[in-house]
């Protein structure tokens, strides 16, 4: 995964002072040209990141890389930090995307699926994004940034309201707290830790997340079970005018 990170230098975490093209806040390209240049220059960023290791990217490193100058990087980036955030910000539209693409599965199937083939089924897109961008996981996790949630969230509150429709609503969302930040949290104990091996990351946490589902519906079962016993307790009362 590259090496460890390291402090950059003030040089690549300020604009440059000499620079005119540096501003305190990133410069969005106003044509299609521009964007290309943006989407070059952050190509060369992941590139950087996964074969020299995230310490390692600086505006000069990536100038030589994306085979431009440092005062190009400067038009648009006005430091090292706004590389990277907008590289985040990347990855974070892109795992937004995948979210959307379940909108056409049917509430029906989510719950026709067995609970380790639903979270396959599910995370598929997403860690195949991941084996697709290397460098996905030691950027985020550089910025301190968990991932764009709200889409998968909002998902996984809609799968599990229908699986569990006896479970009060604040306590679905807790669960889907559960599933998202285990699922986050492997992947990045299997970035920091053991990187080399983070495939069996992958294939285990559909197993893991499953699991985890069905102790949700043995739990819902309950709840089922106990609302039950407490209305036949209520006729019964009535049958015998109980007060």
């Amino acid at each position: 995964m590259g090496q460890q990170d390291q402090p950059p230098s003030p040089r690549d975490t300020e604009p440059d002072p000499a620079s005119p093209a540096a501003a305190p806040r990133r410069r969005q390209p106003s044509q299609a040209r521009g964007q290309q240049r943006v989407d070059a220059i952050l190509d060369a960023v992941s590139q950087l990141v996964v074969r020299d290791g995230i310490a390692n990217v600086t505006m000069h490193t990536v100038a030589r890389q994306a085979q431009t100058s440092v005062g190009s990087m400067y038009h648009f980036f006005p430091d090292r930090e706004h590389l990277l955030d907008a590289l985040a910000q990347r990855h974070e539209q892109a795992l937004a995307d995948i979210a959307q693409t379940f909108d056409g599965v049917t509430l029906d199937s989510w719950t026709a699926m067995q609970p380790q083939a639903l979270f396959q089924f599910l995370t598929r897109p997403y860690t195949e994004y991941l084996v697709r961008n290397v460098d996905v996981l030691p950027v985020l996790h550089h910025q301190l940034i968990p991932g764009n949630d709200e889409g998968f969230i909002r998902l996984l509150m809609a799968i599990l309201s229908a699986r569990l429709p006896h479970t009060p609503q604040a306590q679905l969302e807790r669960h889907a707290a559960v599933v998202q930040s285990t699922a986050a949290g492997l992947l990045m104990f299997a970035y920091r830790m053991d990187g080399a091996n983070i495939d069996f990351y992958l294939k285990e946490m559909p197993r893991v997340l499953g699991a985890y589902l069905v102790h949700l519906h043995a739990l819902d079962a309950a709840l089922a079970a106990g609302r039950q016993d407490t209305a036949q307790a209520d006729a019964q009362k009535d049958a015998a005018g109980s007060p």
